[in-house]
Order: C-alpha cells, then structure tokens, then sequence
C-alpha cells in the first residue's frame, strides 16, 4: 500500500491526507522513521490537523518513544477537546508511562464523548484488573471483541453456536472452550475447564498444537482439539479469557488450587536420566519470550544483563525454546545447559521443569507453566505491569508457588537483577 502511495505523491506532493495515509501505510510495516518522516510532511502542509498529530502518537507509540507520543495526543485533546479517540489514545501513553490516575480520568472523558468507544473500554479494563477491581474490569475487558484497532478483534471466531456467559444452564450441553491469545493466556485460562464441567457440562477444549499433550493432564476436559482441526459438535462456546466474568471471579475468589496441570511421567524420567545425579540446586531460565508479542522489548531480558546470575553456586539449564541469534554467542560461553533442540512441546518443557528446583523467567509462557504446574518460580516482571500481575506484592493470586521481582523503574533491570542473583546465592548457599 505504501508504494501505491508513494507513486501517488510523487504526481501531486501538496495533499496533507495523503502523506498521512502514506505514513500509516509505513507504520503498518513497521517503518516507523520512514512514517514519522510522511507524517511530518502532512503536518508541514496543515500544522493545525488534530487528526495527523493523532497519527504522529500513534507512529510514535509503536516505536516505544512515548514521550514523544504524549506531547502528540496533547496536542489532539487542545485541538479538538470532543475527539474521544485524542482521549484514548492520551490515557493509553499516561499508563504506559506510570500515570495511571491520569490515565483513567482521559478514558472516563472519551466514553463520555463516545460511549461506543470500545478501545477506551478495554483500556480501563486493564486498568481495573491491574488495580484488583475484577467486577469492573473482566466487564470492560469484553471489549476486546468490539474494538477494531485490536488483532484480536480481526481474530474473533464466528460460530453457529451461541456464547455462554456463565447464566445458561450446562447440564446435558456441551461446551467448547477456545484458546483466544497466547501460550501463557491459555495456560492461565484452562484452569476454569473443571468448573464449567462441574456444572454439568461435557467440555472440549481447543488449543494450539504445541499445548495440545500438555492440557491432556486437565482435570475436566473430555476431548483436546488442535486448533485447524474440525470440531466436534457442541452447544455452546466460550474464548478462555471469557471465563472469569462468566464465573464472576472477584480477587478473592480466583481458582488458585494448583497444580492444575502435570508432567507426562516418561517425559520426567526421561529428563532425570538425561540429566543425572544432582549436586546443586537446579534453575531454569528464561529471559525473553517471542518477538510477535506486542510488549516483548519491554518485558524480556537482555542476556548481557543476566550474565551475573549464572555465577550463582547452582546449575543452570536453558528453558529458552527459541534462542535470538545475538544471544547465542554470548549463551555459548556462560555455565548453561542448553536444550532448546529437545523442546518439542510444553509437555516436554513441563517434564524438565519438574525436575529442577526453580524456574527464574521473565513474563513468558513459561512462568505460567511453572505456575500451572504449582512449582517454585520467580518471575521477572517490567513496569508498567501487566494487568494480571496486579500493581503490587510479592505474591500471584493465580500462582500461589510464584514469587514476583518487580522493576522499580521503567527499562531498569540491573536492581531487580541483582535482588534475584542475591536471593539465588542464599538458595544455593
């Protein structure tokens, strides 16, 4: 679309729409500093458009710049104070720059500008959810499937059958529960599979492939379908992060009993004789999670940074599925494991994690399995936090074997670090 564009203003140079649609052509490529350039050009031409600086936060947002963003979506609320999308769109760089308060009051004036404003909706959901407040929030968080500027609304399924939402009765019915986002969201989620069969229900569960062994061991389920596989037939359905507002989860009340998921007990003996007698503490470790998520240059790890933990008097095993070429070189020389070529799935990843005597991780999929699994992990959290980690506390109330390192600072691992290394030292002392 971009070089459709291109050609365009290469006739006619003087249209301020479209070097904006240019650039967000650019940005949807991920070409972000040629984007801020077309962007510039359409405000060169029309400095006074509240929808090209929109455009510009927008560009600048996605390049993780959100100071730059912010003083962009300032300029839209000044203005054009009736633009709710300005409101949106301010309130989302505030939180992500730790202003949360703020935040939340330009969210309540964009839905009061707009009450179909769905986007606004979903961000005070998580808002809400990282605040504690899960009436609220699991409300809000509906949304998702409403707001168009979301993959996961160009996602969302279209089934014959209707959706539960926790008030049809289940006895007789059955039930198809669907993996909606991640690996983690799903390991999260599938925790909720024995409650909707307690109420009667026969329940089939659809996920991903490389989950599919794994939530074989779910107490509840009566089939596991891969996702691209024909389904079976069934009378109601629900996406998995639909559940909690469906069984009307408070924070008190969160289905925390774990482990809720097992080990395949070859896949374990496998791994002990693979590994042999132990002589220290165990540790596996994870530092960043897949490039595809949205947040990844935030919440994972530089391996540089962790370099310090492997000096710890314990022995270190890789739980890494997928190694980023600039890690490898430096992984080849630290005191690791690797076994990422023996990772076919997480049941295997489940079996060597029931192994060790701890997982250390950033916010992956792996701290869930671990978590799922009820054994002893320490995750490594970024700030902003993500909403189901809560705003503050050591503790999950999903994960009760889970210990929760916080950043301090937005960016600033090296005190977190340095607490886990120091805590590590006493495990293996």
């Amino acid at each position: 679309a971009a070089r459709h564009f291109a050609a365009a203003l290469r006739l006619d140079d003087s249209d301020a729409v479209l070097w904006q649609l240019h650039a967000r052509a650019l940005n949807a490529a991920a070409q972000r500093d040629e984007a801020l350039v077309s962007i510039g050009r359409a405000l060169a031409l029309k400095p006074d458009g509240a929808e090209f600086h929109l455009t510009r936060g927008v560009i600048l947002r996605g390049a993780a710049r959100y100071e730059e963003a912010l003083q962009s979506y300032e300029h839209v609320v000044r203005m054009a104070p009736r633009n709710s999308a300005g409101y949106t769109n301010l309130g989302s760089v505030q939180d992500q720059l730790g202003r949360a308060d703020e935040a939340m009051a330009n969210y309540e004036r964009a839905i009061a500008l707009d009450a179909g404003n769905a986007l606004a909706r979903w961000n005070r959901g998580l808002v809400h959810l990282r605040r504690g407040d899960y009436q609220q929030g699991w409300r809000d968080y509906e949304y998702r499937w409403k707001a168009e500027t979301l993959d996961l609304y160009r996602k969302q399924r279209d089934f014959a059958q209707p959706a539960w939402t926790g008030r049809e009765p289940l006895a007789g019915k059955t039930i198809l529960l669907h993996a909606e986002q991640g690996y983690g969201d799903a390991i999260q989620f599938c925790r909720y599979a024995p409650l909707v069969a307690q109420r009667g229900a026969t329940v089939i569960l659809e996920v991903k492939p490389a989950l599919a062994a794994l939530m074989g061991t779910l107490e509840g389920v009566s089939r596991i379908v891969v996702k691209g596989d024909p389904l079976p037939p069934f009378d109601y359905h629900i996406p998995l992060m639909s559940l909690p507002l469906a069984c009307d989860t408070r924070l008190d009340s969160v289905p925390a009993a774990t482990p809720y998921l097992a080990p395949d007990a070859a896949r374990v003996a496998h791994w002990r004789a693979a590994l042999g007698p132990r002589t220290r503490p165990r540790v596996g470790v994870v530092w960043s999670g897949s490039t595809a998520n949205q947040n990844d240059h935030n919440r994972s790890l530089p391996l540089p940074l962790l370099a310090a933990l492997f000096d710890a008097p314990c022995d270190f095993i890789s739980l890494q599925k997928d190694v980023r070429a600039e890690d490898q070189p430096l992984l080849d020389t630290l005191p690791v494991l690797q076994l990422a070529d023996q990772l076919g799935d997480f049941a295997d990843t489940a079996a060597l994690c029931a192994v060790l005597d701890l997982v250390v991780t950033v916010d992956t999929s792996v701290a869930h399995l671990a978590g799922a699994l009820g054994l002893p992990v320490w995750i490594m959290l970024q700030t902003p936090f993500e909403w189901r980690w809560l705003e503050q506390g050591a503790g999950s109330p999903w994960y009760p074997s889970a210990t929760l390192y916080r950043q301090a600072q937005r960016g600033d691992w090296a005190p977190l670090v340095a607490q886990v290394v120091a805590d590590l030292r006493q495990l293996g002392a």
